[in-house]
């Protein structure tokens, strides 16, 4: 079984505070930014072996989430900031 403190594709969280009825979360900083602006700065495309690559490591985050009985309610390229994914 995974610990998903220990998965590299996660994003590191550092914390979080509270300013009135706004929740701010403090997270690890990804230059590369989330996978659809990566997608489209590359025109749009990516080859089937990065499109491969990127899934895997997407189901990776997920496997270890599931095991730990956590659920992502919301997968989409726009919100892939929460996992670090390499798209290099």
């Amino acid at each position: 079984m995974f610990r998903w403190t220990e998965a590299a594709v996660f994003v590191e969280f550092f914390g979080w505070f509270q300013d009135g009825s706004d929740v701010f979360l403090a997270m690890e900083y990804l230059p590369l930014g989330d996978l659809e602006t990566s997608v489209i700065e590359r025109s749009g495309k990516i080859s089937e072996y990065e499109a491969r690559d990127i899934a895997e490591q997407i189901l990776l985050g997920l496997e270890i989430m599931h095991a730990q009985s956590f659920v992502h309610r919301d997968l989409k390229p726009q919100v892939s900031h929460n996992c670090s994914i390499d798209v290099n």
